[in-house]
């Protein structure tokens, strides 16, 4: 079998019912609901992750874009600073705790080019939801829908000139935790999401002339104690018994570095930029 002889969206489908199904069937969106942890995870983007978010800001604003769409924009991480450099910003965010955010820093920053939507990618409307067109729509490390076909060709519908899309290229650090915690929390094993090798597949049997580039970014996310890191983490790794929050304690004990009074955890991700023309 060669390469193209698979269904890449196929593959992409079960590789995610897997990942949901080692999850417990939770929806990832919840974990964001809370105002805590989209702080905690705004937080850490804002600080540490300079470069990356400049990456992406070159690769919009060098085609000379001026109204873009950012699909599963957060707390603005990229929407506000695009809205800085073009015209129009529309951010699709379905996360109550992230749009929260990033509708506070619109008005801290007096951004007033920034529309938001408070829906999934994949129940917005383009006719009564958006205020296309696009330039450019842009997914940045947002990819968790089930039919990546269908999300994809709706990206290519809203837009009147590129794509830009950024995810993973194999196992992030934070994957690597998944892997380790769940066996000893769960009895089971985590499955990760499908990575860009699948995305990529996805795209050949499309049709799709695209341009991709590798690169990888690092960062780190900062507790005030060993409590608060434990408290963030406890819905993440989805504890609910206190036997296994003191497993996730000593796990974070281990794993999380001193740095000033303060527990850090390091992260780590190599991924892949992938854009194409529509």
């Amino acid at each position: 079998m060669t390469r193209m002889d698979r269904d890449w969206n196929l593959v992409w489908k079960e590789q995610m019912e897997k990942h949901r199904a080692s999850d417990g069937g939770r929806d990832c969106v919840d974990f964001w609901a809370k105002a805590s942890t989209a702080k905690i995870y705004e937080k850490s983007a804002r600080t540490t992750q300079g470069p990356r978010i400049a990456r992406m800001m070159e690769d919009i604003t060098s085609n000379n874009h001026k109204r873009v769409l950012d699909i599963g924009a957060g707390p603005g991480i990229l929407s506000i600073p695009l809205a800085k450099k073009v015209e129009h910003v529309t951010a699709v965010e379905p996360a109550k705790g992230m749009i929260d955010r990033l509708r506070e820093e619109m008005t801290a920053q007096n951004v007033q080019n920034l529309s938001c939507v408070e829906k999934r990618w994949e129940d917005v409307d383009l006719m009564q939801d958006l205020q296309g067109p696009y330039d450019a729509v842009v997914c940045s490390f947002a990819l968790g829908m089930d039919d990546i076909r269908a999300a994809l060709e709706k990206m290519a519908a809203a837009s009147s000139s590129r794509v830009y899309l950024y995810w993973f290229a194999g196992d992030s650090s934070w994957n690597v935790h998944y892997k380790e915690l769940y066996p000893m929390l769960h009895d089971r094993q985590y499955e990760s999401m499908p990575d860009s090798s699948v995305l990529m597949g996805v795209l050949e049997q499309m049709g799709v002339i695209f341009e991709a580039s590798p690169f990888s970014y690092s960062s780190q996310s900062d507790f005030a104690n060993l409590p608060e890191a434990v408290g963030f983490y406890r819905y993440r790794y989805n504890v609910k018994t206190p036997e296994h929050e003191s497993l996730l304690s000593e796990y974070l004990d281990k794993t999380l570095r001193k740095e000033n009074g303060k527990r850090v955890l390091d992260i780590h991700a190599k991924c892949m930029g992938i854009s194409f023309s529509v």
